[in-house]
């Protein structure tokens, strides 16, 4: 009789893939550079947040602004995003893994591109 926290019994944690590994890279670097260098990266997303929120907000001169309600998404999109991508790897549900490491990155992405790459007369 096995007794395993695996679902499949196999008693192994399932490899992730190089490309899962990168994104999963990536969305820690935007957590670590989010939360360490608040103050510098928070001039640089406060209007496309503000733009894409619609709420008027503060620019951050210290770490406990990133706890307020627009910021909190940047860094807690993607540290949410690794979590259900291990959770979901455990359970060898790829899918899901791949869709919690890309989405944080394609909804950063979409937001700040269309902020700094469109013409201002979309905005």
């Amino acid at each position: 009789m096995l007794i395993s926290y695996d679902m499949h019994g196999s008693g192994s944690s399932p490899n992730w893939s190089k490309p899962l590994k990168f994104f999963a890279f990536i969305n820690g670097a935007c957590v670590a550079v989010m939360l360490l260098a608040w103050p510098l990266v928070s001039m640089f997303v406060s209007d496309p947040i503000e733009w894409a929120t619609w709420m008027r907000i503060q620019r951050g001169n210290n770490l406990m602004d990133a706890l307020d309600y627009p910021f909190v998404l940047l860094w807690f999109l993607p540290m949410s995003g690794i979590a259900v991508a291990w959770v979901s790897s455990q359970s060898r549900n790829w899918g899901m893994a791949w869709m919690a490491l890309t989405m944080p990155i394609m909804v950063l992405g979409l937001v700040f591109g269309w902020y700094y790459l469109a013409p201002p007369h979309l905005h």
